[in-house]
């Protein structure tokens, strides 16, 4: 996994770790003003967890990622 899509990765995660401390939800509308790639994002990672659930490892989804999502 290439640096800069892990810092990408970071920051909208924790974009949503803000959100979910504001709002105690993370279904974010579709047309959240404050960061527009937040809905987008997190829509990737649900698909991508389902694939990695089926074990389809060709994406960016991870363990670890799973268990940092799962925490919020």
């Amino acid at each position: 996994m290439k640096k800069c899509n892990q810092d990408q990765w970071d920051l909208q995660y924790k974009e949503l770790a803000r959100y979910m401390k504001e709002f105690c939800h993370t279904p974010v509308p579709k047309n959240y003003p404050e960061n527009p790639g937040l809905p987008r994002w997190i829509w990737k990672q649900r698909a991508n967890y389902r694939k990695f659930q089926k074990g389809d490892f060709s994406h960016e989804m991870s363990v670890s990622r799973i268990e940092c999502l799962n925490k919020l």
